[in-house]
This record gives structure tokens, C-alpha cells and sequence, in this order.
């Protein structure tokens, strides 16, 4: 990508998230969009096909950072209990640091398409991280769906996290959600105390 495209990439998405900070997704134009961005709507169909398609980047850019191997290494093992820990509690992290913005689409209009495109984030990683012959339960159910049952527990967990105002940290829910879905490959994290 150009320079020059790359800086109309930027100030599309960096409008986005402002315009989310301040109304509700289902307000929010196009028109809106590149009026707060400066470029035309050229630039922006070059960019985006739709205001869907912009939500989906910012939400593929917030899992993709937190969940990308080339970043953080080779995925953690299902084992690994810590590590898996660190992979959710990174993604719960990014979502905090979306702001305002990112808050107020996972508890507002826009949480559909948000659960939507966080699922399909979810469910991709879900099928690299999980092992071939899982052990425990999982071990007789289908892949496909495992993935998408552990995808869409954590969007699940996310939008109970930002309806309650964010209050758990990022470490005790990623703690509670392996809790939850570890038990099915056999296996649980070790409780903490306290929050």
C-alpha cells in the first residue's frame, strides 16, 4: 500500500472511531465518515465496500493484533494455561484501549455486527489453537463446532463485561472464561483469589 493510501486508510478509521465515541453505529454514515476524514467517497469505496466492511476491519485489527502468532509467537498450546491467559486477557486489553468508541458499539445498535465479526476472529483462531485430537469432552465433537461454541461463549463474555461497565479486569475474566471452556479439553486453570 501507498503512502498516500495508507494515510486515507488511517483517517477513515481514525473518524470511524471517533464518530462511534460520540453516536450510535446505526447514526453513522458514510457521508459521515468521510466528511470527518476529509476524503472523498471515492477513497473510501477504495478502502471499504460499506460501513460494515469498516466495522469489521476495526474489529479484525483489535483480535488480530492480540491474537497474531507473528507478533507474539507460536500460539500457546491448549495446555498451557498461562499462555492461553495472556492470548484472552491481550484481546480484553485491546478492546479497553478502543475506548469509548468500541464501548459503546459492543452495548449499543452496532452489537450484532460486532458479535458477528468477533465470532468470525474468534473462530478462526479457535480451529489454529485447538489441537488435532483434543482430550476430554471435546474430543468427540465436532471441530467446527467447538470453534464457534468457544467463539461465541468469549463474544458473549465481552458484551456481559461492557453492559457492566468494564468493572472485571482483563486477567480475572480471561481466568473465569478458560474456566469455563477449559473443562472441555480436560483440563481447568488454577482459581486466584480475589479480583
Amino acid at each position: 500500500m501507498d503512502p498516500r493510501q495508507e494515510r486515507s486508510r488511517a483517517a477513515i478509521t481514525s473518524a470511524f472511531e471517533q464518530l462511534l465515541a460520540e453516536k450510535d453505529y446505526d447514526q453513522i454514515t458514510v457521508v459521515n465518515v468521510i466528511g470527518r476524514a476529509h476524503v472523498g467517497r471515492a477513497t473510501f469505496y477504495a478502502n471499504f465496500r460499506n460501513k460494515d466492511d469498516l466495522l469489521a476491519t476495526e474489529v479484525a485489527k483489535v483480535c488480530g493484533h492480540a491474537l497474531d502468532p507473528a507478533e507474539h509467537g507460536p500460539a500457546p498450546a491448549v495446555g498451557d494455561v498461562d499462555d492461553l491467559c495472556r492470548l484472552v486477557e491481550g484481546v480484553l486489553i485491546r478492546l479497553l484501549e478502543g475506548g469509548e468508541g468500541l464501548a459503546g458499539i459492543i452495548k449499543g445498535s452496532g452489537s450484532e455486527r460486532f458479535a458477528d465479526f468477533m465470532r468470525h476472529e474468534v473462530v478462526a483462531r479457535a480451529l489454529q489453537l485447538m489441537p488435532q485430537e483434543p482430550q476430554g469432552p471435546a474430543a468427540s465433537l465436532d471441530r467446527s463446532f467447538l470453534a464457534h461454541y468457544i467463539a461465541s461463549s468469549f463474544v458473549s463474555v465481552v458484551r456481559w463485561w461492557a453492559w457492566h461497565g468494564f468493572a472485571a479486569s482483563p486477567h480475572a475474566l480471561a481466568r473465569d472464561y478458560l474456566a469455563c471452556i477449559l473443562p472441555l479439553f480436560g483440563m481447568g486453570p488454577e482459581r486466584e483469589s480475589g479480583r
